[in-house]
């Protein structure tokens, strides 16, 4: 097989959706109590303003490039509505309504505020 067929849309578009699957199930599995150690220590958090304006630009961000990948990629051609649509539907899961997930975020957000620059 051709080497540059690992580069093209054929092969790199269907791993992409495969990753992207994979990341919304772990998170549901996550956030359903599967993949976590048993307690009975229970946490709650209510989000302020600044984390729900983080949300939303994470979303927004992310969907933005979720969507130009799909326009993109040749592969799948013909499907591409309802691979928008399930991507769309996974993402507003993830982002608004998946704990684990929007802890993640919170976490990257906060590591790159802190991150000192260097000149």
């Amino acid at each position: 097989m051709n080497v540059c067929f690992y580069f093209s849309d054929k092969f790199i578009f269907p791993l992409f959706e495969g990753a992207f699957l994979f990341l919304f199930i772990y998170a549901l599995l996550h956030e359903k109590g599967f993949l976590r150690k048993q307690s009975n220590l229970k946490m709650s958090v209510e989000r302020g303003k600044e984390s729900w304006g983080n949300f939303t630009l994470a979303f927004g961000i992310a969907s933005i490039v979720l969507m130009q990948i799909i326009n993109s990629a040749n592969a799948l051609h013909g499907y591409k509505t309802i691979i928008s649509i399930t991507n769309l539907f996974m993402l507003i899961y993830l982002v608004f309504f998946n704990g684990w997930f929007r802890n993640k975020v919170i976490g990257l957000i906060i590591r790159s505020q802190k991150k000192i620059e260097k000149f």
